[in-house]
């Protein structure tokens, strides 16, 4: 439900408040991510200690990083059954109504222009505008309703809640990333990641990707984009010890990298990202060949 999901990001906004509590487990956690953050500051360099560094992080924030991936794996499942339930609705609503639907899509999108234009003049609003603007609002509450029961939704690129600022929290959100990967593999049967030992806690490719986008989405962009530039140097790291034959561990090295790269083909397909940012951290031939496979 959007209350779960809602109740669940805003716990994970909290948590940099938590970082104040000197008994929280965050604080133990905090040192390392502003070691992540100087490190990887400058995305165009990769760490001094290529891919040892970013396992060394991974083992330092093992212990204390179970308990966000919980959370953001529930955020992850919650969205997608809302983006199934939504995508059910919309398939139903065209079939048996699609006089009425046509008529929500045409409101819809005259809304939205209405919304632009407003916000093109929002400097120059008076008192005397306020009525009005109470009752734009309520038609917008209830506009919203209209068009969750017809399924015109767009439940990944939703804003949910407002946090304040979280500091190192997409510091936080690569590690558990980082640290999760190595744990899956890629199924062919499924086309998506799946967890490597039955033992191991129940997760999948999707729902990680699902939560992250989530989280990282109620945030400024900035967020998002720090997010990806770690992960396009940590990908990039993997590939210049594969390319120096530096590791014994090879096939983990590679393993790890080509779920990196899987994980990040999901999380761009559920947030429909632009596929133009990939230049931008990495090399955009990995995703052109795991498309293709």
């Amino acid at each position: 439900s959007k209350l779960r999901i809602v109740t669940e990001a805003y716990t994970e906004g909290n948590f940099g408040k938590a970082a104040k509590d000197s008994t929280g487990w965050l604080t133990k956690l905090m040192p390392l991510l502003h070691e992540i953050h100087g490190e990887l500051r400058q995305d165009t360099k990769l760490p001094k200690d290529g891919r040892n560094f970013f396992l060394s992080a991974m083992r330092q924030a093992r212990k204390y990083t179970h308990y966000f991936l919980t959370l953001v794996l529930q955020v992850g499942q919650a969205q997608l059954v809302r983006k199934h339930v939504s995508n059910e609705l919309n398939s139903s609503a065209q079939a048996e109504s699609n006089q009425l639907y046509a008529a929500l899509d045409t409101l819809n999108k005259s809304t939205i222009q209405d919304i632009i234009e407003r916000g093109d003049s929002i400097s120059s609003v008076t008192d005397t505008d306020d009525a009005s603007n109470d009752s734009f609002d309520k038609e917008l509450f209830e506009l919203s309703k209209f068009l969750d029961c017809a399924g015109i939704t767009a439940p990944m690129r939703s804003i949910y809640i407002a946090p304040s600022p979280c500091e190192r929290l997409p510091e936080l959100v690569f590690l558990v990333v980082a640290s999760t990967i190595s744990r899956l593999r890629y199924d062919s049967k499924f086309g998506t990641l799946t967890r490597k030992y039955e033992k191991d806690h129940p997760m999948d490719g999707s729902p990680l990707a699902a939560g992250v986008y989530t989280l990282l989405n109620q945030f400024h962009p900035t967020y998002m984009e720090k997010f990806l530039c770690y992960m396009g140097q940590y990908i990039r790291s993997n590939i210049k010890e594969l390319s120096e034959r530096a590791v014994q561990s090879e096939k983990n090295t590679k393993t790890d990298t080509e779920n990196a790269v899987v994980f990040l083909e999901i999380l761009f397909t559920l947030g429909k990202l632009d596929r133009k940012l990939l230049p931008a951290f990495t090399i955009p031939y990995l995703f052109d060949e795991t498309t293709k496979a």
